[in-house]
């Protein structure tokens, strides 16, 4: 990937296994609607993680299918073609390196919690997301 050249602005969500980072990102491309916005999904880890089975559930009873966002390794030509980068949960700022626009969303890990929890990160994420989809 190069510089984003064209009108889009692009979004880039970065969690550490990827699977909230998706989640954002999904979320956006629903929030777009007809906006010029891409959204991408990111992970710092080694190696990507599988997305939480519970965290599937919750976005496939609003209708979104987490399967059709893969998060990517996180890497410079990902972090220069976005023009904002959202660190989620545990991923901080520097965690990314240097970039112009970098928004932290101190979002609580998905692991190991149970559906109502989840729920409520969701929709936390949810918000943020539209906040951040109807700014731009």
């Amino acid at each position: 990937m190069t510089s984003n050249d064209n009108e889009k602005t692009a979004i880039l969500f970065v969690s550490r296994g990827g699977g909230i980072a998706s989640c954002a990102a999904l979320l956006a491309r629903h929030a777009a609607h007809l906006k010029e916005i891409e959204a991408f999904a990111a992970y710092t880890n080694t190696q990507m993680q599988e997305p939480d089975e519970l965290l599937e559930q919750v976005m496939s009873e609003d209708g979104l299918d987490l399967a059709t966002i893969v998060p990517l390794a996180l890497g410079k030509d990902l972090l220069d073609y976005c023009q904002v980068v959202v660190t989620l949960g545990g991923v901080k700022a520097e965690d990314v390196g240097e970039h112009p626009k970098v928004l932290h969303w101190d979002l609580p890990s998905t692991d190991g919690q149970d559906i109502v929890t989840i729920r409520k990160i969701f929709e936390d994420l949810r918000w943020k997301v539209k906040e951040l989809v109807d700014g731009i």
